[in-house]
């Protein structure tokens, strides 16, 4: 595999998870924001891709 293969498919990505949040940029409550975000990582780690929570 070159660079630009590993470039545009990650073995692992890191996700910054803010403590306070009471509303995502969208405006959706906590709840709802972090269940699409649960969605999201189970279906990146689904394709085999570590997801790092910071």
């Amino acid at each position: 595999m070159d660079s630009t293969h590993e470039q545009r498919h990650p073995h692992r990505v890191v996700v910054k998870v803010g403590t306070r949040l009471v509303v995502d940029a969208d405006g959706l409550p906590r709840r709802d924001f972090l269940n699409r975000m649960a969605d999201e990582i189970r279906d990146l780690m689904d394709r085999g891709i570590e997801v790092l929570l910071i």
